[in-house]
């Protein structure tokens, strides 16, 4: 017996067939000149390292296998090296000859060592159901997921030297995998249906929906000509989207029938919608409260901006008994737009005068809920407030009543307003408000909905043209499955296909799921929110000193570039040097130092 170190005892017999089989796989034996058909694969200068191939190679070799990197299922790939299928004895991967890539899959063909088989045994690098890799059905659901597309996923592979996939082979996986995203997202959304109208039961209530459309393309306020939108319908009670709904002008097999004056070839297509973008929001919110209706749910009441007629048109097709609730943070919005085209005539209103205004109006609305002659009340007065008149204010927002001595900390040196024109001016802009208190003392939040379209955004960003396929609708599906269940639901995405759930998938999955839950609840509280005010306006504060302290650096640069080219200079222009009779004819100038000097303004607390 022999020591042999780090493998323990081994008999004589076993190191000489060792020795043999290294040497029939090693050096060139008359065994390859009689086999044409067998090349034998050059690993005397292997390194763990990955190799790199000649540059101007035009031939594929049989070592390409050693190129790049591959996405591998060890267990797979282990199972597969375990024995051949002709003789049973252990294959080992470095007899590998060929390889044959599928997408992200790939099949080794590697050849048994023993002389007598040398039967090429096709050994996998991950699953498959039926003919598909299970890798390149979630390469799939990681594009919709992420919000990549080929081109962002290709060059994200090829850094990583892994080999890029094929428009073809994404486009035949997405199609698989965007049906079963839309399954989830609609079993979500019936299960969210159902929460909502428990909650609403158990209160006692009417089925109040908060409905918001997003469009694929930003508006220019000129031109909204977007080719797609998509719509969400949110209960207020879950906070979930118990409907949604998809439009799109177009369809890339279609267009192209057309262009060419043929009948389109049978397909799903997805274009549904022939008028115009504005058009498509009213549309949408229609299709969702009907099919709401059809599952024996009565929709009371619709939560919106006020930028549309949606509900003019959803009364007109469906019931005049649906009522109207408008947005808080839209009417805060319209009344900014409001003080802002003031600020022409009115320059005396800066952007801090108008935020405290607007957060007065914020503070009436919430304080006034259900109660119109109270919000009609204060509303009156917060066009006399900032003029120093609080003889109608209301001690509920109103400092002034308690502590007269009190000073506006958002208007110029502490002081009130002045002027008779301006106050004229907001008096008709809140008299305009309170007119309307009665639609103000019941207001909603379709802030939920702003969420949902960011999410979207993120899937399928504004930059790039999804809409001419189901890609769209595939990236919208996975967006209210992400809102309604979380993260988890690429789990049930990948049951559904019959692939593994994934552990990576899960435990990134339970990781983001905690973490949204964890953010949301510190968010709701009056700790954080008095945080993130301050550290917004502290932000605002360092911002404005920056940019002061830059631009007296900037001065005080060109003050001291301009004072020493003076000085080397002499006297070039000055009232009546010309009749000067000391100037004399010959002129010079000082030549510029080799360092130039520097000349920073001093700062208030260096002169003390």
């Amino acid at each position: 017996m022999t020591r042999i170190r780090k493998h323990g005892f081994k008999s004589k017999r076993y190191l000489k067939v060792s020795e043999s089989q290294h040497a029939r796989w090693t050096k060139t034996s008359t065994y390859s000149n009689d086999h044409n058909y067998f090349s034998i694969p050059n690993i005397s200068n292997a390194t763990r390292e990955e190799e790199v191939s000649n540059e101007g190679k035009q031939t594929r070799s049989s070592e390409d296998w050693r190129e790049g990197r591959r996405i591998v299922e060890l267990d797979v790939l282990a199972t597969g090296l375990r024995a051949c299928l002709k003789c049973g004895l252990p294959l080992q991967l470095g007899h590998t000859i060929d390889i044959q890539t599928y997408g992200l899959g790939c099949l080794l063909k590697v050849q048994c060592f023993n002389t007598i088989c040398m039967h090429v045994n096709s050994v996998p690098t991950g699953k498959r159901h039926d003919r598909v890799w299970d890798v390149n059905s979630k390469l799939a659901t990681a594009l919709v997921h992420s919000g990549l597309g080929e081109r962002q996923a290709n060059s994200f592979l090829s850094e990583l030297n892994i080999p890029a996939f094929s428009y073809k082979l994404v486009s035949a996986r997405l199609k698989e995998v965007g049906n079963v995203v839309e399954e989830v997202a609609k079993e979500s959304t019936n299960e969210a249906l159902e929460k909502e109208l428990a909650a609403v039961e158990q209160k006692k209530g009417k089925l109040v929906v908060a409905v918001d459309a997003g469009w694929q393309k930003r508006g220019s306020g000129r031109a909204y000509d977007s080719k797609s939108g998509h719509c969400s319908m949110i209960g207020p009670e879950t906070g979930k989207i118990i409907n949604y709904s998809v439009r799109s002008k177009e369809c890339r097999v279609c267009s192209r029938a057309e262009s060419r004056n043929e009948s389109p070839r049978k397909h799903a297509c997805y274009r549904n919608w022939e008028g115009s973008s504005k058009g498509m929001e009213a549309d949408m919110v229609i299709e969702m409260v009907k099919d709401v209706q059809s599952k024996g749910c009565t929709v009371a009441a619709l939560v919106g901006d006020e930028d549309s007629t949606t509900i003019g048109r959803v009364r007109a097709n469906i019931s005049n008994s649906i009522e109207k609730i408008s947005d808080r943070n839209h009417l805060k919005k319209i009344l900014g737009n409001s003080l802002y085209s003031l600020k022409k005539n009115h320059p005396v209103l800066t952007v801090k005068i108008i935020k405290y205004l607007q957060s007065c109006f914020n503070y009436i609305i919430a304080q006034g809920e259900g109660n119109p002659e109270q919000i009609a009340k204060d509303l009156n007065a917060l066009s006399k407030h900032p003029f120093g008149d609080h003889q109608c204010c209301s001690s509920r927002w109103c400092k002034f009543l308690s502590n007269p001595k009190s000073v506006f900390k958002s208007f110029p040196q502490g002081k009130p307003l002045s002027g008779a024109s301006l106050q004229k001016s907001l008096e008709s802009v809140f008299e305009g408000y309170a007119k309307n208190s009665l639609k103000l003392s019941t207001v909603g939040s379709t802030q939920a909905n702003e969420s949902f379209n960011r999410m979207v955004s993120a899937k399928a960003p504004k930059h790039v043209h999804y809409s001419s396929s189901g890609n769209l609708n595939y990236r919208v599906a996975a967006s209210v499955a992400q809102k309604n269940t979380g993260h988890r639901y690429l789990v049930n995405v990948n049951k559904k296909l019959g692939l593994s759930p994934g552990y990576h998938t899960q435990r990134l999955a339970r990781l983001r799921d905690y973490q949204r839950s964890k953010q949301r609840a510190l968010a709701t509280t009056r700790a954080f929110k008095r945080k993130r005010l301050k550290e917004k306006r502290k932000k605002q504060t360092l911002a404005k000193k920056a940019f002061k302290r830059k631009r007296l650096e900037k001065k005080a640069k060109m003050h001291q570039k301009l004072a020493s080219a003076e000085v080397r200079e002499g006297v070039s222009y000055q009232t009546g040097c010309s009749l000067d009779a000391a100037i004399s004819d010959d002129i010079q100038s000082i030549p510029a130092p080799v360092i130039t000097p520097e000349y920073l303004p001093l700062e208030p607390k260096d002169l003390e």
